[in-house]
């Protein structure tokens, strides 16, 4: 039985291989029958692919022409951008730092007004002493309010604040200090020695002196008063004599707090002695105070004890000094008597002669380029205030529009407020494209002209892709069809075997239509 069917299929085979021969014939001659035929269609595509060369390449020219020329534009207006963005930034920036500027000096003033309570008319005096004084001195007017504020908060009226502002700012620049410091320095010194706001230029004339004449500067001096003005004022010293003691104290190696509390204690011993001090200085023959009861001037004071405990040696002078003013009064009162009298009265009369003191010193220290530049950015600060101050009513409107416009966002429901923001996204959104296509001009001119080059080989594509599709059709298609047709009979039997073995063995790895469960369950 089955060599019959091997010869029935054998026989089959015979008789098949005339018709596939047949088959083979017929395809040649369908292939040179088409492959003529697509000779004249290949003639009319190279007929329209050099129209379109034509056509295309024209095109292509314009746009590419049209791009440079954007391109070029777009680099011809660069630099035109660049320095009108450039001058309209050194114009806008005044407005902008000056209204900056006027809105912090305002901010100061107003702190000024808090605390001293004043009256428009009052406020308007004040800020324009403090603008003045911003032109005229190395300080802004912003600093000049600043020293307002230190006397509103020691209780200066208005008329002691415009009498004691510019003496202030002379002793900041003279003793290299703040004007905070400054004024606490200054309203130490009046409030402790009982001087009127008048004398406010005496004040700083003799301190700026006195640090001028020693090695003291003002902030030592300063913190001295602080301890021992209010007790020399009792004992009857005058200022000068006072700020002389403490000048000739620094040279002697006692500065600041220290010749403050030990010249206050050496006083208050000198005022109130008790019996034993009392008796001491009969015995010496020491008097401090004259008839009238009046303390005699301290260089007097010091001529005595130099005559009187001179000649004792060291450890009785020791002695009587810490006898006659205790611990802290002796160290002080053996300095000046080591300075010498001779000192301490040429001191208080250099501070006598002190009148204009500070104002030459600050001038001094303004004069070179550093000085000129301090000056130079006051005359500035204003200018741009007074800039800025133009800006105020519009911006302060501006600012006070927008806040009622916040205010009246917060109040809308939740659902409002979410349109109302996704819209201002919206929109912000397309400025920044717009914006960015301007910065993009010259760019989108390169790419426009480049798509102009592209378009001129248009042509040659079109070509190209006819003369494929002849290919694939007069030569390759009928040579696979020819190659199918030459295997024969018994190719194409074991071709299939090959190709059912392959699709059972792909079904059977991706487990297809549950081939490996089937085959189990029959197994």
């Amino acid at each position: 039985m089955p060599n019959f069917i091997i010869e029935v299929a054998l026989e089959g085979i015979d008789k098949l291989s005339p018709l596939l021969e047949r088959a083979a014939r017929l395809v040649d001659s369908a292939s040179q029958t088409m492959e003529r035929s697509l000779q004249g269609v290949q003639r009319q595509i190279d007929a329209v692919a050099q129209a379109a060369d034509k056509s295309f390449a024209q095109v292509g020219k314009n746009m590419e022409q049209v791009g440079k020329e954007i391109e070029e534009t777009g680099r011809k207006l660069r630099p035109l951008g660049i320095a009108l963005t450039a001058t309209g930034a050194a114009l806008v920036a005044p407005a902008v730092l000056g209204t900056k500027r006027y809105a912090e000096f305002q901010a100061q003033m107003q702190a000024v007004r808090a605390v001293a309570q004043l009256t428009d008319d009052e406020f308007a005096r004040l800020a324009q002493t403090a603008q003045t004084l911003g032109a005229e001195t190395p300080f802004t007017a912003k600093e000049a309010a600043e020293g307002l504020t230190v006397l509103a908060r020691a209780g200066f009226n208005t008329e002691e604040m415009l009498n004691t502002i510019a003496p202030l700012l002379q002793l900041a620049g003279a003793g290299d200090i703040s004007l905070a410091e400054s004024a606490n320095i200054a309203v130490r010194s009046m409030r402790g020695m009982g001087i009127a706001t008048e004398e406010a230029q005496r004040v700083v004339d003799v301190l700026a002196k006195a640090a001028n004449s020693s090695t003291a500067d003002v902030g030592d001096l300063g913190e001295g008063f602080s301890y021992v003005a209010a007790v020399a004022r009792q004992a009857g010293m005058s200022l000068e004599e006072t700020a002389s003691t403490l000048a000739v104290l620094s040279d002697g190696g006692i500065v600041a707090s220290k010749a403050g509390t030990g010249l206050q204690a050496a006083l208050r011993e000198m005022t109130a002695p008790s019996a034993q001090q009392r008796k001491l200085m009969q015995q010496l023959g020491l008097s401090f105070f004259d008839a009238a009861g009046n303390m005699k001037p301290l260089g007097d004071i010091v001529q005595q004890l130099n005559d009187r405990l001179g000649p004792m040696g060291a450890k009785a002078r020791l002695g009587a000094l810490n006898i006659l003013f205790l611990d802290q009064g002796a160290r002080t009162m053996s300095v000046l008597m080591g300075q010498g009298a001779d000192k301490v009265r040429k001191m208080e009369a250099a501070l006598d002669s002190a009148n204009g003191e500070a104002l030459r010193m600050q001038q001094e220290r303004l004069k070179g380029l550093a000085g000129s530049w301090e000056l130079f950015l006051g005359e500035l600060d204003v200018a741009l205030q007074f800039i800025g101050k133009l800006f105020e009513p519009a911006l302060t409107l501006l600012v006070k529009t927008l806040e009622r416009v916040v205010s009246t966002f917060n109040r809308l429901p939740g659902p409002v407020k979410t349109v109302v923001a996704l819209f201002t996204t919206l929109v912000g959104a397309l400025l920044l494209a717009a914006g960015g296509m301007v910065l993009l001009l010259g760019p989108m001119g390169a790419l426009w002209a480049s798509m102009g080059v592209g378009l001129t080989k248009v042509g040659v594509l079109i070509r190209g892709l006819s003369q494929l599709a002849v290919t694939l059709v007069t030569r390759v298609i009928p040579a696979i069809v020819s190659t199918i047709i030459a295997m024969g009979p018994i190719m194409w039997i074991a071709l299939a075997i090959a190709a059912v073995i392959a699709l059972l063995a792909f079904a059977w790895i991706k487990n297809l239509f549950g081939i490996q469960q089937k085959v189990a369950a029959f197994v």
